[in-house]
């Protein structure tokens, strides 16, 4: 047997209905929120990682030239006795800036894909080995 409802029953429930979806609503656009959030900071997150990595790499770049300069500076001062290593060192301190730095950009690539190689065969290893 059907009772009947009074408007304010009536009333009453359709706003709870339309007060659930709208919760429902507003919890899904808060996921959405926190979702791009968390993106932003992950991203945010890969930029300084980036940023410290070029600085490094920049660091690097600085050293080895001080290196270059300082070796061939120490080399030039020496006294040497033979012809060959004589003829040897005024070839390398006549080398120019853009060929030095050609030098050390190949040299650090170089390095970079060693290490590269030894971490990817450490974790190969790692991998296979039965814990």
């Amino acid at each position: 047997m059907k009772t009947a409802m009074s408007h304010a029953e009536i009333y009453s429930i359709r706003a709870g209905k339309i007060l659930i979806g709208f919760l429902k609503e507003m919890r899904l656009i808060k996921n959405i929120e926190l979702t791009i959030v968390n993106f932003f900071r992950k991203l945010i997150a890969v930029q300084i990682r980036f940023k410290e990595h070029v600085y490094l790499l920049d660091r690097r770049r600085k050293v080895l030239k001080f290196l270059w300069v300082k070796e061939t500076t120490q080399m030039l001062k020496e006294d040497h006795k033979s012809r060959a290593r004589t003829s040897y060192i005024d070839k390398v301190a006549i080398i120019k800036e853009k060929t030095r730095d050609g030098i050390i950009e190949k040299w650090l690539s170089y390095v970079k894909s060693e290490n590269l190689t030894d971490l990817m065969l450490w974790r190969l290893r790692i991998i296979q080995h039965n814990f």
